[in-house]
């Protein structure tokens, strides 16, 4: 796929051969619910936490103390970490759902081609804004991404997909 006009169906494995589209929207709903009970979960951790969570380390007077004194804040963090990782997949996946979705809409000459185009420009420029990092605990040299587009490993098809519209 490189955004021209396909005359193929994708070739894609036996198994899910011509349910593409529902597979991956019902993969991008399942995470969906689970970025929602994450957030759910946040919600109410943010609620609990009190002043006392935060009161100098000075009152702790052993290591089990200190952690629970701490609790609050290190398991939000957690959970903010589970939600970027979540909310990472789910626009992978989301962004995968549209290319093939543009992909059929396009070979199958349907209307709704240019709405579908302009959901995967969105999502693709908004991946643009954030980065999802990767860490490595390694001696061999570094790598960096910018940004998740560019991770999810899409943004050259992005790219090709936007040069052939214009």
């Amino acid at each position: 796929m490189d955004g021209s006009k396909p005359t193929e169906p994708l070739d894609v494995d036996m198994h899910v051969k011509g349910r593409e589209i529902e597979l991956l929207n019902k993969t991008v709903k399942q995470i969906g619910e689970a970025l929602d009970g994450l957030r759910e979960i946040r919600t109410r951790e943010l609620s609990a936490i009190k002043p006392e969570s935060f009161s100098s380390i000075s009152g702790a007077v052993n290591p089990a103390m200190l952690a629970q004194m701490q609790r609050g804040a290190s398991f939000l963090d957690k959970i903010n970490e589970d939600i970027r990782g979540v909310k990472y997949g789910y626009d992978v996946f989301s962004l995968m759902a549209l290319f093939v979705e543009y992909y059929e809409a396009l070979r199958l000459d349907k209307p709704d081609s240019d709405a579908i185009f302009e959901k995967l420009k969105a999502l693709g420029l908004e991946m643009c804004e954030y980065t999802f990092s990767v860490v490595f605990d390694s001696y061999e040299p570094e790598f960096e991404l910018r940004d998740a587009l560019l991770r999810s490993q899409l943004k050259q098809l992005f790219y090709k997909c936007i040069a052939l519209k214009n």
